[in-house]
């Protein structure tokens, strides 16, 4: 009997990864300006989604700690964690809103 392989993702997750898809290109659509703004790499134009609380679980759907970003400035945020939270770009994951 031949056994059939296992999906590498749970339904679930599949279904969160379409979820979140749609929703940032909504986010992005209306939110075109980086708003990390890192410094002179900064190209203006967001392209990507930057995480305040990181990607896990249902975070990475919460649209409250999204934030548009250049490529650079989302790279900038993510290699220099500590810089990122003094700037207020990243958050704690345990922080219940934008800002605290």
């Amino acid at each position: 009997m031949k056994r059939s392989r296992l999906s590498p993702r749970s339904t679930k997750t599949a279904d969160r990864d379409v979820a979140y898809k749609a929703k940032r290109e909504v986010f992005l659509y209306f939110r075109r300006r980086c708003e990390i703004s890192w410094d002179r790499g900064c190209t203006i134009d967001a392209h990507e989604v930057h995480h305040m609380q990181g990607r896990v679980g249902e975070r990475m759907l919460d649209e409250r700690f999204w934030m548009p970003a250049c490529r650079h400035c989302h790279q900038m945020a993510t290699v220099n964690p500590a810089e990122a939270f003094d700037r207020g770009v990243s958050l704690h994951r345990n922080a219940t809103e934008a800002g605290s």
